[in-house]
């Protein structure tokens, strides 16, 4: 780490990776320590995120979402500790008082805006809370997905992951404010997000477009279709998430 850090921030940064394809939690952590340890904090947000996942995957849900909201409070995120309903929807007008300053198309080409490393690293570590706070239900759900990933890709551009943001964004707009008309808008954006991203890469196999998928059909979709419909959109969904592993 003395002679060659960045050469050993690379290794390092690739036996997380492949431990945490491997499913060997317990290697993620023993590695990304080593990053943690000798490298400045905003470079171990690659190997973090890999952490968040592993702590996931391994049930530690709690644990998950602690460190998340850790990571983004040393990175100067207005993230409450606490949160309250009141402080969700007070983040959610802010969040929606922004958009509304950008049309549907000004938000899509945003996605050929060129994302900075370090930005999308950020972008990362948001999108690696996702499963831990939407399965415990967490209110750090609207917080940090639909809302703080938000703000932050209107200002640094938009990279495949905020397709599930926006979807979610849609999801709170219906739920927390019954808002469905909102709800039903975010939700096609979210579509397009995706959409946009597949032709700029068309080759890329979009895990988060697949979760954005089930949000959106059992969350938003769910009040528009026909229940044939969601039955046929769920059943793809289960198609293509075993096709991507």
């Amino acid at each position: 780490w003395n002679h060659s850090p960045r050469l050993c921030l690379l290794l390092y940064e690739g036996a997380v990776s492949a431990s945490f394809a491997l499913g060997e939690a317990e290697y993620v952590i023993r590695y990304a320590e080593q990053v943690i340890m000798n490298v400045r904090f905003e470079d171990t947000l690659e190997v973090q995120q890999f952490v968040l996942k592993s702590l996931t995957q391994s049930g530690k849900i709690e644990e998950c979402i602690s460190k998340g909201i850790d990571i983004l409070s040393h990175l100067d995120f207005d993230i409450p500790l606490s949160p309250t309903t009141e402080s969700v929807i007070e983040k959610m007008n802010s969040a929606d008082s922004i958009l509304s300053q950008y049309g549907v198309d000004q938000i899509i080409n945003l996605c050929e805006k060129a994302v900075d490393d370090s930005a999308h690293s950020l972008i990362k570590i948001m999108d690696a809370l996702f499963s831990a706070c939407y399965f415990s239900k967490s209110p750090f759900l609207p917080l940090v997905l639909a809302c703080e990933i938000v703000k932050y890709s209107l200002r640094h551009g938009i990279c495949p992951e905020p397709s599930i943001t926006f979807a979610t964004f849609g999801m709170f707009k219906i739920s927390l404010e019954g808002d469905y008309a909102a709800g039903r808008k975010w939700g096609e954006v979210a579509r397009k997000i995706a959409k946009k991203h597949l032709a700029i890469k068309k080759s890329m196999m979009l895990n988060f477009d697949n979760r954005a998928h089930i949000i959106l059909c059992v969350n938003i979709d769910i009040w528009f279709t026909s229940p044939r419909e969601i039955s046929r959109q769920a059943l793809n969904y289960h198609h293509d998430a075993i096709n991507n592993g």
